[in-house]
């Protein structure tokens, strides 16, 4: 079940919905506890008693992390060994065979327990900072088991540190609240629209470039790619803001995922706007610890690469991904080192089309299909337009590929305008709102829906 499925818009939500507002306030954190875990049962099946397991256990540690070093080195391991297991087993396997020239043994591919990556980083970060006592260990589990299952962010983020929820679990925060009610449901409406009339019509693109991009030379090529970083981005970011405006509706408040990062002046910059909950979770659980910029110039370069090394194998258990995360580790770098720092326009210009040149690697399916995709956009044996190219150029698909431009990479004085005028002006803005959600609905019953791209990690 997924957020713009008709099963979770109709029938689900509305369930819950009443279910909570009925409820008595003391018994409103279990309807949801009850709702979220038949929300992760009926996407997981099985693979919940893996979840369920490894909460008990967490929940049993985290006091004795304290005290004991060694056992929240085994508490962090224990929520890792599934993980490995099931994601990356595979592609170390794949690894030692292509060291060993081994080509006639393929591994077993695995299916992957929903949610995994991100439920693990939720239990490594509230284990660490038990540890540190930056929090008190939930010693009853009812708490943190809500903070795991809890369906918002269960599925692919945003990813939320027990510390900074654990106190809108009081009663207080479950009041009844009309701001809560209409900004959430407002936000929800702007992410699900976001989605569905922007994303989905950008895969559509993507999909047929990247499946055969050799018949449709440079120039559909370029098209294919922009319609990748675009789709990336309308689904992840319409993702987070529908999980944003469920949390707000109940009266929780998630931290912001996405801050307009096409936008961005610098591959730096880039990082602080998208998917700013995993960057902060690398920096301050993986990268401070390994001595962060603390230990000179060369030792800040080699923890630059090491987290994005890291984070490209946290997506994905493939070398693509792998080539993806150390390309904008190398940015990183290679900014710090002031040896590329554009500014102004031209920053934001070239960063976008860095940031586009390293999507090729986390969509194509190989090694292979990314260098042959640079290749054609480089026009390197290529023409620049072929017999395909035209088919691309529906007015529909310039439409929606102009519109999803002029979203993301608006300057931001011209965007803080726009939102200026409408904040000023509430019922424009929600018949706005409205207009676009009911469009949207229109399009999902009309054509259907695409699952979300990071429900795959």
């Amino acid at each position: 079940m997924i957020f713009a499925s008709p099963l979770f818009l109709f029938v689900f939500f509305p369930m819950v919905l009443v279910s909570y507002f009925f409820a008595p306030p003391r018994w409103r954190n279990s309807v949801l506890l009850v709702a979220s875990s038949l929300f992760y049962i009926s996407g997981a099946g099985w693979y919940a008693l893996l979840l369920l397991g490894l909460m008990v256990a967490t929940i049993f540690i985290a006091p004795y992390t304290v005290q004991h070093r060694g056992i929240l080195g085994a508490g962090i391991a224990l929520n890792l060994m599934p993980l490995l297991w099931y994601k990356y087993a595979g592609f170390l396997a794949q690894v030692g065979q292509n060291m060993a020239g081994i080509t006639t043994y393929h591994p077993p591919s695995v299916l992957l327990p929903l949610g995994i990556s991100f439920y693990t980083f939720h239990a490594i970060s509230y284990l660490v900072d038990v540890a540190y006592q930056r929090v008190a260990p939930d010693r009853k589990g009812w708490s943190y088991a809500l903070y795991i299952l809890l369906f918002p962010h269960l599925i692919a983020g945003p990813i939320v540190r027990f510390k900074d929820i654990r106190s809108q679990f009081a009663d207080p925060y479950r009041a009844i609240n009309a701001q809560n009610i209409s900004s959430g449901l407002q936000t929800f409406c702007i992410g699900f629209s976001k989605k569905i009339l922007i994303g989905d019509h950008c895969a559509l693109i993507a999909d047929r470039v990247f499946a055969d991009p050799g018949s449709y030379g440079s120039s559909g090529v370029w098209i294919g790619v922009l319609a990748y970083t675009l789709q990336i981005y309308f689904d992840f970011s319409g993702y987070s803001d529908m999980a944003l405006g469920l949390a707000r509706i109940f009266g929780y408040r998630f931290p912001r995922n996405f801050r307009r990062p096409y936008a961005a002046q610098s591959i730096t910059e880039f990082w602080r706007r998208w998917h700013i909950s995993l960057s902060r979770w690398f920096r301050d659980y993986v990268y401070i610890p390994l001595g962060g910029n603390r230990h000179g110039r060369w030792r800040t370069y080699f923890n630059l690469w090491v987290i994005f090394f890291l984070c490209g194998l946290w997506h994905g258990a493939n070398y693509t991904f792998v080539i993806w995360g150390v390309g904008h580790g190398i940015w990183m770098v290679l900014e710090r080192m002031r040896w590329w720092r554009p500014q102004g326009w031209w920053g934001q210009v070239s960063t976008f089309f860095i940031v586009m040149a390293l999507w090729v690697p986390f969509r194509a399916v190989d090694v292979q299909s990314t260098l042959h995709i640079w290749q054609s956009m480089a026009g390197w044996g290529v023409s620049v337009v072929a017999e395909n190219t035209l088919l691309l150029f529906e007015p529909k698909n310039v439409c929606m590929l102009a519109v999803g431009v002029l979203i993301t990479t608006t300057p931001q004085a011209w965007f803080q305008r726009a939102t200026v005028f409408f904040g000023q002006r509430p019922l424009l803005q929600a018949s706005a709102i409205l207009g676009v959600f009911v469009l949207a609905l229109m399009t999902l019953i009309d054509s259907g829906f695409t699952p979300f791209i990071y429900a795959n990690f």
